[in-house]
Formats: structure tokens, sequence, C-alpha cells
């Protein structure tokens, strides 16, 4: 099972909706739509002409979602992080 498809699972496996696990990871809707894809978001700039293609996702931008799903993980099973 990929990355990507890993973490959809685990998503759905908490009852988290995308719009949800948005609101707790600070990570935008969008975002959490594409790293479920395993890609990054396409990119357009004013011109036309100026589209770059998307891309896997980079195994650093991975560990800081990952970081921010473990923070969600803890607080759903009742560990409060706290200064």
């Amino acid at each position: 099972m990929t990355e990507h498809e890993q973490a959809q699972k685990w998503r759905e496996r908490r009852g988290l909706s995308k719009a949800r696990l948005a609101e707790l990871t600070g990570y935008s809707y969008e975002s959490i739509h594409h790293f479920e894809k395993g890609l990054t978001p396409p990119r357009t700039w004013r011109s036309r002409a100026a589209k770059i293609k998307q891309r896997p996702i980079d195994p650093y931008v991975w560990h800081r979602y990952k970081t921010c799903c473990a923070g969600v993980e803890a607080r759903l099973s009742g560990s409060e992080f706290n200064w």
C-alpha cells in the first residue's frame, strides 16, 4: 500500500472528514486531498503558458504531514500536548 493510500485509510479509520482533518492539522482541505492522491497540487501562474505538472510529494513534506497526523492521533486518543 502506498504512502498516500495509507494516509487516506488512517483518516477514514479515525472517522475524520478531509475538512475536519484540515481543521485539526492546519493544512487546507485541498492539501489533504492532494496528499491522499500522492501528488503536489498543480500550480498555475498568471500566464496561461506557465503550468507546472503535478509531481510526487517530497519525503520531507510527507514527514511534516505525518507528524501533524501523529499529533491528531494523540489528541484523539486523549493525550493533549502541552508546552
